[in-house]
């Protein structure tokens, strides 16, 4: 329930946000969520029709009762399954070969360890990717999501503080890749090749 504004801005955002990324070059998008008990890393896979995200998004509601949303995927609320939700959307969503991949995590609670999810496979299936992790912390989520190897920035639940959190996250972590080496191209990192072709 603590997440609902967050997501509320999200929904109010999504049109523009997606908008001003496809001035990046051809995006492709899509959702994921993860609460606890459960997590679902890739609700909808990535498409490049901006309609199917904001239609998931807009699908997507805080765990409030009688808010529509399926009460027994919540049944915690402090720490929640987020290692296991970033780990399935690193490994499972449908990337594109040469592109710059990003997963963007909202969250207010700290991310817990289970079976199947722990900070060890989830650093693994990122760099296994090559995806880019940004935390948009409205609580708790900055130690893991640095401690994934992710950039942190803080937002509050308006819409354009959240669309700055995304766009600042995303644009920042591709101006990493403006410069590129003789070295890079042999083999290297597959995003510094893309930013030597987008050049």
């Amino acid at each position: 329930g603590s997440m609902g504004g967050a997501i509320g801005g999200a929904k109010a955002t999504a049109g523009s946000v997606l908008t001003t990324l496809s001035g990046l070059g051809n995006v492709a998008s899509g959702t994921g969520w993860y609460a606890d008990p459960t997590f679902n890393g890739v609700k909808t896979n990535l498409s490049t029709t901006a309609a199917n995200t904001i239609a998931s998004i807009n699908s997507l509601d805080a765990c409030n009762a009688g808010s529509g949303f399926n009460s027994a995927l919540c049944g915690g609320d402090f720490p929640e399954v987020g290692f296991d939700g970033v780990r399935d959307a690193a490994q499972n969503a449908s990337w594109r070969a040469g592109s710059n991949r990003f997963i963007v995590v909202f969250g207010d609670a700290t991310f817990k360890t289970t079976a199947t999810g722990t900070l060890a496979n989830t650093l693994a299936a990122l760099g296994a990717n090559n995806v880019d992790l940004i935390g948009v912390n409205f609580g708790s989520i900055a130690g893991d999501i640095t401690a994934l190897g992710g950039d942190v920035f803080a937002s509050s639940t308006a819409p354009g503080d959240i669309a700055n959190a995304i766009i600042s996250g995303i644009t920042g972590s591709l101006a990493e890749y403006d410069e590129v080496t003789v070295g890079d191209l042999g083999g290297g990192d597959a995003r510094r090749r893309q930013a030597l072709r987008s050049q």
